[in-house]
């Protein structure tokens, strides 16, 4: 045996899923294997094994083992080994050099043995009844369509085509699993929704995008970006504690249904599930402030000249920025006015500073206090494509899974 291996080497050796295998790992404190290509250390390799179920290295050399294999006691493998012909000292811990391979085909060619008598069995206890309850405060004042959703799996397929690593076979599988998942954060017990806040709604977007399948592939990646696009609509951000691998971790663990606390048997999983999330999002989002943000000038102009018509030419060593208006006069007179602002930006690529920005808006007519807030501004909401690009190597860590 190697004395080390990848995540999906031992996937392929326990004929389990990759994400399956990393969850598992995660679970036996082997929590630096990220992705199918992570390495595990040589000093983690026995346990890793053990974790997913196979023999360890050295196993495979111990009376001990082929004894459990075969079902035997130990004087009866010596009993057995002797009746191939190898001589095994009756205290020896190892099996004679040369006789795995001969076990290890009487071993496949043994019948299956019986269940064990529960006599002895460790009985699982029920989990406590599920208490419903309600997480978060804001109520959600708008939910993703089917449409938007498409759109946003569209958006992954061309970003994925382009690293070429398409996502495929492309589209909806089904239109059925795609609308149920789209409803459920709307859903309701008679006129009372049944996930009253935006915690809730995103977390019955999340668990339904996830299990419903309703994409042939990008299930998890399309999860991911609709649950930052729908906080983000309501003024939340996800917390700058949350990168990619902790994103990643958990979301591998609520495709695989490891989110609920161990040794209970559970009933109404979906929604004990939904709870979870919902606390996890919770937790790990803020308010987003709609105040003055980071901008670089690049972005800053399209505004100006794009949403609200400002010419912009050169003026010395920096810019004048012109708008017309049109304000009212005496009687109700109406008048042309030109509002300018000249500044000297550091380039299309860098920042602009908050404080220049600000006056900037104030001596165009662009602030609050005549009508254009910063969500009017800025744009209301950011669009799936810029999600894309921030989270693009947890989606791509995604797509190996």
């Amino acid at each position: 045996m190697p004395a080390t291996m990848s995540v999906r080497e031992l996937a392929t050796a326990a004929d389990k899923d990759v994400e399956e295998v990393l969850v598992t790992l995660w679970y036996a404190d082997i929590e630096y294997v990220t992705e199918p290509s992570s390495l595990i250390r040589s000093e983690d390799l026995n346990a890793a094994l053990r974790a997913c179920q196979l023999p360890a290295r050295g196993d495979r050399r111990r009376k001990s083992y082929w004894a459990s294999q075969l079902g035997v006691e130990i004087a009866e493998l010596d009993a057995l080994l002797a009746s191939l012909g190898y001589v095994s000292p009756e205290r020896a811990r190892n099996i004679p050099k040369g006789s795995s391979s001969r076990l290890a085909r009487m071993a496949r060619e043994r019948p299956a043995a019986p269940p064990a008598p529960p006599v002895d069995a460790v009985e699982i206890p029920s989990a406590p009844p599920i208490s419903w309850k309600v997480i978060g405060q804001k109520e959600p004042s708008s939910f993703l369509t089917v449409d938007e959703v498409r759109s946003i799996h569209e958006a992954l397929e061309n970003d994925a085509s382009q690293a070429n690593d398409p996502i495929w076979p492309p589209g909806v599988k089904s239109e059925d699993s795609l609308a149920s998942a789209i409803i459920r954060p709307q859903s309701g017990h008679g006129v009372e929704p049944k996930y009253p806040t935006v915690e809730m709604a995103a977390a019955a977007l999340v668990h339904s995008l996830v299990h419903n399948h309703p994409f042939h592939n990008g299930n998890k990646r399309t999860a991911v970006v609709s649950l930052l696009v729908f906080l983000d609509r309501h003024n939340q951000w996800l917390r700058d504690s949350v990168d990619k691998d902790a994103l990643f971790k958990w979301m591998l663990e609520v495709t695989n249904h490891q989110i609920l606390p161990k040794g209970f048997i559970y009933d109404q999983i979906a929604d004990r599930e939904v709870l979870v999330i919902s606390e996890w999002i919770k937790k790990n989002s803020r308010p987003v402030s709609r105040s003055e943000r980071p901008i670089t000038w690049r972005k800053l102009r399209a505004i100006l000249e794009q949403e609200f018509d400002c010419a912009i030419g050169p003026r010395g060593t920096g810019v004048l920025v012109e708008r017309t208006i049109i304000e009212r006069g005496f009687l109700g007179r109406r008048k042309l006015d030109t509002r300018r602002f000249q500044f000297v930006p550091a380039g299309d690529g860098r920042e602009v500073g908050l404080g220049t920005i600000k006056q900037m808006r104030r001596e165009l007519h662009l602030d609050d206090g005549h009508g254009v807030d910063s969500v009017i501004f800025y744009g209301d909401e950011r669009t799936p494509d810029e999600f894309i690009v921030r989270y693009r190597s947890l989606l791509r860590a995604l797509a190996k899974v």
